[in-house]
């Protein structure tokens, strides 16, 4: 119920900020509180949720001031500020490991910072104010109930909290879904005859429950609204002792102890970024060992690709280590230990960091200066063939969901059949794909200011059809969207021209409901191309019920990454490492 109404295409943009700030995880890190640690406090609203963030500013004996923002409602994520400029009247801050920044104004009493808070072109308000401690959160009530909507159920848990000042706030728990934490907004009571209403909104799926409590004050009997349709819904109370607490739980990411050799890297280049990461190689067997480089799809991503608390590339540095592999997973440029600006890179700066993670590999004496295998998820199996095809020492590539045809055409296809998957009506589908073809120049590759006016316009119309919850700021973060380096360059760049060429040993993996990097789309022309090359040795399996993080799934929608608690299904583990093994040993 939650998480078919989650993917809908109307609010992508306003879940942006706080999906990034899941996704960025990865680039968290420990960092003990100085002695004259600033501490701020400020909740930001980004429509569906309120986050309730910690601004953490140390200055040193030169007077440099460092620090880390920290969200507290994401289990305490704490993202590095790259850079903080901090003067007696403003301060202004960036993270760009996911492009966001912050600029405030102090209050004359230096107790408050009024500003705000803008992530590729959405931009809110948020006022951070001074504290000496953290406001606290107790749970102080709870109920459950079940959902029958048709043939299916929804266990539902809604825990109510209070801080310190008693402000009292409420979120729902979908266990079926594993959609945890779920922002609710109470509606305040309408009068005094209306003391037992238990009435709430449900933002991120545009639901509502209005509900009214029995004398007793121990059940609700109301209901759940959502889609125009109508669902009778009693929860119970329960003591807090009894509350199920939200963990999501990823079973597969690994846990030490480790019975193979792991070692912190961190690689100079000749592009003069450093990059960090981890090398694991076996602890039986003779050494040097064939290397495994992993890279990693779009998006600022640490070196084991997490997503949603997902981190596929620890379980594949697991997996092939353990077959007698070494591996390298590192943090792009620009994110977590390495150096570097991610957001001006594109594919092709990220191809030569690769090449240069390659030739650093080649001579640590663990490695195997001639059987090196780059293996790439998403734009890493893009990335993949640009590098292997000008080299002699790749002895294999694997692409795990890699396109095969130009970036246009792959944003084209998923925002179709993404949005279809969400119930999205054909008629609207048609007008989405109208304005896409606009944007990207497929309908008319000059297009002059007068067409670029109407194009805009003709967006915007069609973004007001879209609903209310896609206003403010998306126009202005979609144009933005489509000026980054990278974006312009992945709409252009085509994969056939090395697919066409590439001698190495190749397998090319697809997931049957990958809505992102499809099969229908991809899989014939990467067929087509690797036939043309006179390639003896290829593969390409399309493995059935997989998504394009090759988790077993539903739809294959992006709104079931979060729900799914398996990372990888076994069929792709097994598949590829089955194939490296045989070419790599």
């Amino acid at each position: 119920m939650i998480a078919a109404m989650r993917g809908k295409l109307v609010r992508i943009q306003t879940l942006f900020v706080l999906l990034m700030l899941l996704l960025c995880q990865s680039t968290l890190f420990s960092q003990d509180k100085a002695p004259d640690t600033e501490t701020w406090y400020g909740v930001l609203d980004v429509k569906v949720a309120k986050l309730r963030m910690l601004l953490s500013l140390s200055k040193n004996e030169s007077g440099e001031w460092s620090g880390h923002l920290e969200s507290l409602d994401q289990a305490n994520s704490k993202l590095l500020i790259d850079t903080l400029t901090v003067t007696d009247k403003a301060l202004e801050l960036e993270v760009k490991s996911v492009g966001a920044k912050y600029k405030g104004d102090f209050s004359d009493d230096h107790k408050s910072i009024v500003g705000t808070f803008s992530q590729s072109g959405a931009k809110f308000d948020l006022t951070f104010e001074r504290r000496d401690s953290i406001p606290t959160q107790n749970l102080v009530e709870a109920w459950q109930g079940t959902l029958v909507a048709g043939t299916r159920e929804f266990d539902f848990q809604i825990r109510i909290q209070a801080d310190d000042a008693g402000q009292r706030s409420g979120f729902l728990d979908s266990f079926n879904e594993g959609a945890l934490g779920l922002q609710l907004v109470f509606a305040p009571p309408k009068d005094d005859q209306d003391l037992n209403s238990f009435d709430f909104d449900l933002p991120i799926s545009k639901a509502r429950y209005e509900g009214t409590k029995n004398e007793s004050g121990e059940k609700i009997a109301g209901d759940w609204i959502q889609a125009k349709q109508k669902y009778p819904l009693e929860f119970n109370k329960i003591r807090v002792e009894d509350v199920r607490l939200p963990e999501s739980t990823r079973p597969q990411t690994p846990k030490p102890p480790f019975n193979y050799n792991a070692r912190e890297l961190k690689l100079e280049l000749v592009n003069n970024i450093e990059i960090a990461g981890t090398l694991t190689w076996p602890s039986q067997g003779k050494g040097p060992f064939s290397v495994v480089v992993l890279v990693s799809g779009s998006g600022p991503q640490d070196r084991d690709e997490t997503i949603f608390q997902h981190k596929p590339f620890a379980i594949w540095a697991d997996k092939l280590t353990k077959r007698g592999l070494a591996v390298f997973r590192y943090d792009e440029r620009g994110v977590g230990e390495s150096t570097g600006t991610y957001s001006t890179a594109t594919s092709e700066d990220f191809a030569a960091d690769v090449n240069g993670i390659l030739d650093e590999l080649k001579k640590l004496p663990e490695i195997s200066p001639n059987k090196l295998c780059i293996m790439g998820h998403s734009e890493g199996g893009l990335i993949a063939p640009m590098v292997a095809v000008n080299r002699k020492d790749v002895a294999a590539i694997v692409l795990l969901a890699g396109p095969s045809v130009p970036g246009a055409q792959i944003i084209l296809n998923q925002s179709r059949v993404i949005a279809a998957a969400s119930g999205i009506p054909t008629e609207t589908l048609d007008e989405q794909e109208k304005m896409l073809r606009l944007l990207l120049g497929m309908e008319d590759k000059k297009i002059d200011d007068q067409k670029e006016e109407s194009m805009t316009q003709s967006f915007e119309n069609f973004m007001d059809k879209l609903g209310d919850a896609i206003q403010g700021d998306t126009m202005e973060a979609a144009k933005k969207q489509f000026e980054q380096p990278w974006f312009k360059f992945f709409l252009k760049y085509d994969p056939q021209g090395p697919l066409r060429k590439i001698q190495t040993p190749i397998l090319a993996v697809f997931g049957s409901k990958d809505l992102q990097v499809t099969p229908a789309l991809n899989v014939t022309p990467m067929r087509e191309a690797l036939e043309a090359s006179g390639n003896k040795d290829y593969a390409i399996v399309e493995l059935e019920g997989l998504n394009h993080l090759f988790q077993r799934c539903t739809t294959g929608s992006p709104s079931e990454y979060v729900l799914i608690e398996q990372t990888l299904d076994e069929a792709v583990l097994k598949t590829v490492s089955d194939w490296l093994v045989e070419r790599m040993n």
